[in-house]
C-alpha cells in the first residue's frame, strides 16, 4: 500500500514537473515576486486539476465528448493564454521595478493559475483518462488520486522556493527577458489551442 502511494506521488511530481502553460506562469511571476506568487498560480492550478479528477472520478464527464464543448474549451483555454502571454510580453518594453514587485499580482495569481489549468484540454484528457480509470476502485481509487495531488503540491512548493531563492540573482534587464520569453511561449500554446479548436469545429 505505501509503495503504491510513493507511485502516484511520483506520477503527480512527473504530470507537474514538463513545463507546460502554468509551468511558465508560475516561473515569470515567481522569478518577479517571489515565493508567494509562484505559489499560488501552482495551488490555482491544483484546485483546477482537483475540479477535472472530481469531474473524471465520479464520471459525469460525458458532456466532454460533445464536439462543441470541446472548442469552447480549446478556446478558452487560446484567449486565456494568449491575453497572459500578451501582458507578459509587454513587460519587456517598460522598466520593472525589482524592489516593488513582492507586492503586485498575488491578488490574482491563484485565479490565474486555476483559468490557465481549467480551460486545458490537456489537463482536462489527462485527468479524465487516469481518474475516470481509477472510478471502480472504490476508495483505493481516492487514494491514488489524493497520492497524485499531493505529488503536484510538492512539484509546486519545490519549484516556488527555488525560484524564490533564484530571484536574488535576478535584475531588472533579465527579468525583461523572462517576461519577453515566456509570454512568447505563452502565445505559442495559445496558438496551439486555436489551432485546435478549428481542428474540432471541422469535424462537427
Amino acid at each position: 500500500m505505501t509503495l503504491e502511494i510513493i507511485q502516484y506521488i511520483l506520477l503527480g511530481i512527473s504530470l507537474a514537473a514538463p513545463i507546460g502553460p502554468v509551468g511558465i506562469e508560475l516561473i515569470r511571476r515567481g522569478l518577479k515576486n517571489g515565493f508567494l506568487s509562484g505559489f499560488l498560480v501552482g495551488f490555482g492550478a491544483i484546485f483546477a486539476d482537483l475540479t477535472w479528477a472530481f469531474i473524471a472520478y465520479f464520471e459525469i464527464a460525458n458532456f466532454i465528448t460533445i464536439p462543441i464543448v470541446r472548442t469552447v474549451l480549446w478556446l478558452s483555454g487560446a484567449w486565456v493564454l494568449c491575453y497572459l502571454g500578451y501582458k507578459s510580453f509587454m513587460d519587456y518594453s517598460r522598466r520593472i521595478e525589482l524592489e516593488e514587485l513582492g507586492n503586485t499580482e498575488h491578488k490574482n495569481s491563484f485565479i490565474t493559475g486555476f483559468l490557465i489549468a481549467i480551460s486545458s484540454p490537456i489537463t482536462m484528457v489527462w485527468w479524465i483518462t487516469v481518474a475516470g480509470s481509477m472510478a471502480g476502485q472504490a476508495t483505493n481509487g481516492l487514494f491514488n488520486i489524493s497520492a497524485i495531488i499531493f505529488g503536484i503540491f510538492l512539484w509546486v512548493c519545490f519549484l516556488s522556493m527555488l525560484l524564490h531563492w533564484g530571484k536574488k540573482f535576478v535584475n531588472e534587464k533579465s527579468m525583461r527577458y523572462v517576461s519577453a520569453i515566456g509570454g512568447i511561449i505563452l502565445i505559442l500554446f495559445g496558438i496551439y489551442f486555436a489551432y485546435s479548436a478549428y481542428l474540432s469545429i471541422t469535424i462537427l
